[in-house]
């Protein structure tokens, strides 16, 4: 089990530095004129959550912005499930025109680790265009739990459990 989670932590991990890099390097492609105009037609922006959350209203919020500058009507057509997954199965294996664009979270880097088939290759049929925004994460606990006091006593825990799982 431990070589599982191994082999599928690095190839999540090999997704996510290309995804980064990927992001990092996309600002550079802006100052090359395109040689033609784009888009032509209506855009649809798919998001791998449902209605309502982060994902979600984040992709509403960029549409208008993204509609104006594009000259274009951009939609936001929610595709949920297997963490986004079904979204970015269908940007990948749909026309790669761009007017069908992926919008995701880092639960797009976790896919290859948790799912054997995915029907795409992140790092092949996808690429990153711009980092639109970033989302603190915590780790909380209940008021009963023996680790809630601090990092340090989780840790200690979660190093325990790893030694010698239940």
């Amino acid at each position: 089990m431990q070589a599982y989670w191994n082999s599928n932590f690095r190839k999540a991990a090999q997704c996510a530095a290309t995804c980064t890099a990927v992001a990092l390097c996309a600002p550079l492609t802006f100052a090359a004129e395109p040689a033609t105009t784009f888009p032509t037609r209506t855009v649809t922006l798919v998001v791998g959550f449902s209605p309502g959350g982060l994902p979600d209203i984040a992709a509403r919020l960029l549409a208008p912005a993204l509609s104006d500058a594009w000259k274009q009507q951009v939609i936001v057509e929610n595709r949920p499930g297997a963490g986004s997954a079904v979204a970015a199965r269908m940007v990948a294996t749909g026309n790669a025109d761009g007017h069908t664009i992926l919008s995701t979270t880092a639960a797009h880097s976790a896919a290859p680790a948790l799912y054997a088939k995915l029907g795409y290759d992140p790092s092949a049929d996808l690429s990153g265009v711009a980092l639109v925004g970033t989302t603190p994460l915590l780790l909380v606990t209940g008021p009963n739990s023996i680790v809630r006091d601090d990092i340090a006593t989780f840790t200690k825990y979660a190093r325990a459990a790893k030694i010698q799982p239940e």
